[in-house]
């Protein structure tokens, strides 16, 4: 298992690189914009619940717990410094940050495509994205130069089984409506303007 998630980690890296470079100029870096889960967040889940803002989380990086769901960096980080540019700032912290121009993280921390335990779902994030274009926050410009990161699907099933009371029997119909869901909403992401969307493989560790 821990070699397949290398691979995956290679072949999402091997992605960004193939869509982010060929005609984006030199000197212009590209704006990062993520979305989907605990995999992708880097700070957005409020400090006053129990979560990843406690110990043991962030010992490794940055030495201390900082709302990511590991002892150090997620995927998140890796992929924002091999395109060059520091990990986008959490949206929670927008109005607090010295720059929102390398792009925003919109990821949540247990959500999922469909509203799960988490109050951001995927639909919600792109939402709150869809806001700040409205608000000029980001220029067409800006867009055409910024990758879409988006990672989730991982919370919905074990929600479907525990919360929703699923059967397996549901399942395939349950699948099949998360897949065309999340096909529209990386559809949307691409209407709003980003050309450039990739989207991490789909994995849950619900056990039957």
């Amino acid at each position: 298992m821990e070699g397949k998630g290398i691979f995956l980690v290679g072949l999402l890296i091997f992605s960004i690189a193939a869509i982010s470079t060929g005609q984006m100029p030199a000197q212009n870096f590209p704006k990062l914009f993520v979305f989907g889960d605990s995999n992708f967040d880097t700070g957005n889940w409020p400090r006053d619940v129990r979560g990843p803002w406690k110990e043991p989380f962030g010992k490794t990086f940055p030495g201390k717990p900082n709302g990511r769901a590991s002892d150090g960096r997620v995927l998140t980080d890796h992929t924002a410094s091999f395109l060059g540019i520091e990990s986008p700032t959490p949206y929670q912290l927008k109005n607090t940050s010295k720059s929102i121009q390398q792009g925003l993280n919109f990821a949540y921390g247990g959500s999922g495509v469909f509203p799960t335990w988490a109050k951001d779902s995927l639909t919600v994030q792109i939402d709150r994205f869809e806001q700040l274009l409205k608000e000029n926050v980001y220029s067409q410009r800006d867009l055409d130069n910024s990758v879409a990161l988006v990672s989730t699907g991982a919370n919905d099933y074990p929600f479907y089984f525990t919360a929703k009371k699923g059967s397996k029997d549901g399942l395939p119909a349950f699948t099949e409506g998360l897949v065309i869901q999340l096909a529209a909403d990386l559809q949307r992401i691409n209407r709003l303007g980003v050309k450039k969307v990739v989207a991490a493989t789909l994995r849950s560790t619900y056990r039957f």
